[in-house]
């Protein structure tokens, strides 16, 4: 279990981060204030490397013949992983029978595969 906690006020010239992960990410400022106007402030953006996991919510789907079906599959990763989906040993295209959609918020990507006009197994 990892201790998150704000820091409002450090003072001092480095700000050491130790062991960072995933909820590290994000934008740190460094504010400059002494007492004459105006405080100055700096951003920077703090980016963790982590390679990708996957979740599949549903890895049993099933849908009536001629009808069509979404797979979801969820990655989390930074940088951003490539994810394709496979099909009988081979790399699924966008055409007439598959269609595929990306969401990406951050570093975690929803990749969608929908089976248009779902046939029998050969």
């Amino acid at each position: 279990m990892r201790l998150v906690c704000a820091v409002t006020r450090y003072e001092g010239t480095s700000l050491h981060l130790r062991s960072v992960t995933r909820s590290d990410m994000g934008a740190y400022l460094c504010i400059a204030s002494n007492g004459v106007p105006p405080t100055v402030s700096k951003r920077t953006e703090l980016s963790v490397q982590f390679s990708p996991t996957v979740v599949v919510p549903n890895q049993l789907m099933s849908a009536p013949l001629g009808t069509s079906v979404t797979l979801r599959c969820r990655t989390e990763a930074f940088p951003k992983a490539v994810t394709y989906w496979r099909y009988q040993g081979n790399m699924i295209m966008s055409n007439e029978k598959y269609s595929l959609t990306e969401e990406q918020e951050h570093y975690r990507t929803t990749v969608m595969l929908t089976v248009n006009h779902v046939s029998m197994c050969s």
